[in-house]
């Protein structure tokens, strides 16, 4: 094997190649035929989970391309990589990086091989990566799910590390950057997600009604915004469009099937006077604009639901999330509606999924009973998901709900002036 390998990569058997170069790896275990694909992989010393969570690593990557095909899709970063770190990047070449939902489809396989490149030389991309990877694998397999669940916290934290070290955002390292912020906000949905209900973690997030994802992801954008410049000038395709726009103005909302109801309720939050300030009004504005972009027939503008519905989260002003947390009542009305969102997102994207039942249920448990079944319509479609019938879920309600809402919300401003 070694002679093949001189043969058809001369100059580098050196296991001490350049990053970004691949290399010849000795194995005590090699080769085997499968159809008219060689394979062969490493077995290393190192300790690695189990077993067991190896081999089912190994048959969700679906390493069947030949190994001399993927070194040069899958460059070489660190020679003291473990067998672990290199069944996680095969996964992630293969599964995981078309499980992201990070950009059109078109582009993946262009994206997927920029961030590989790009991770054999930013340590802090390659870790989120591995992280990501690994909770992906935790989600799909349930009996070593809490093996690579760990590995995900543990990958996460030596991401974090790294990135503490970064001198300066450059040119250079804008797109490792950028995604790395992506990333991060998928770690943490994937994190959660994996919460079990009565630890500390997922009650500490229970007690506020923004969760943890929604902070994770406002940071991240918080950190893009002073590199805004290099974010324009397109260099890094395909990664920063959706980025674009978040940073810029939103069209007026085009017909969408969920528009309706959104505009019924815009116009109620209008004229009740309920937020002094109208933040829940402008929300709510923003919930349309993004929501319509999902069904634009404008190739360049178009959002997935999943794109839609992380967008939001970072797009309000910090007023509207102060109004959620103090139980305003529009507030929490428009955080409802954004929940129907999510939810639909969850068909499209595997570590959003939950996340909307847990906001719906955490802002039904802070509003007053007497006003949950103002809530009604987000909580059908939310337990359903609506897919495909979402007009079968509007149409009773939309005769009689605008006025009972309209009542329901001039009777709570009264009271609260008397």
């Amino acid at each position: 094997m070694q002679a093949h390998w001189r043969e058809h990569h001369p100059g580098r058997v050196n296991v001490e190649s350049k990053p970004g170069l691949p290399r010849w790896r000795p194995a005590k275990l090699q080769t085997f035929l499968r159809g008219n694909n060689l394979r062969y992989f490493m077995v290393s010393d190192r300790s690695t989970p189990t077993t067991a969570g190896r081999r089912e690593l190994e048959s969700q990557s679906s390493l069947e391309t030949s190994m001399t095909r993927s070194f040069w899709q899958i460059p070489h970063a660190d020679p003291r990589e473990t067998e672990l770190d290199w069944l996680l990047t095969h996964h992630f070449f293969e599964t995981t990086s078309r499980n992201l939902s990070l950009c059109a489809t078109r582009s993946q396989d262009a994206w997927r091989d920029k961030m590989l490149q790009h991770c054999a030389t930013h340590p802090f991309l390659r870790y989120a990566v591995l992280s990501i990877t690994a909770s992906h694998v935790a989600w799909r397999c349930v009996d070593v799910r809490d093996v690579y669940t760990y590995q995900a916290s543990r990958y996460l934290q030596m991401a974090m590390d790294r990135m503490s070290r970064l001198a300066g955002v450059t040119a250079d390292n804008f797109f490792a950057f950028l995604n790395f912020c992506r990333l991060m906000s998928a770690c943490c949905l994937a994190g959660l997600q994996r919460t079990v209900p009565d630890t500390d973690t997922a009650c500490a997030d229970r007690e506020a009604v923004v969760p943890t994802w929604v902070n994770v992801q406002r940071q991240g954008i918080s950190l893009l915004r002073p590199h805004r410049q290099l974010m324009m000038k397109g260099l890094h395709e395909p990664s920063p469009r959706l980025l674009n726009v978040q940073m810029r103005e939103m069209p007026a909302p085009p017909s969408n099937v969920f528009d309706a109801r959104l505009a019924a309720l815009m116009s109620l939050t209008a004229a009740t006077g309920v937020g002094q300030s109208g933040v829940s009004h402008a929300v709510l504005l923003e919930l349309r604009r993004l929501w319509a972009l999902t069904s634009t027939t404008d190739d360049d503008s178009r959002l997935t639901l999943r794109d839609a519905a992380l967008l939001w989260s970072v797009r309000v002003p910090s007023g509207y999330l102060d109004a959620v947390e103090a139980g305003e009542l529009a507030a929490m009305l428009v955080l409802a509606h954004y929940c129907v969102l999510l939810r639909l997102a969850e068909e499209e994207c595997w570590y959003t999924k939950g996340h909307a039942q847990a906001l719906l249920s955490t802002t039904r448990k802070r509003m007053e009973p007497s006003l949950c079944h103002l809530l009604s319509w987000p909580v059908k479609v939310v337990a359903s998901g609506c897919i495909g019938e979402p007009n079968a879920y509007m149409h009773d309600e939309q005769v009689h709900c605008g006025a009972d809402v309209t009542v329901e919300l001039r009777m709570v401003v009264k009271e609260a002036d008397t």
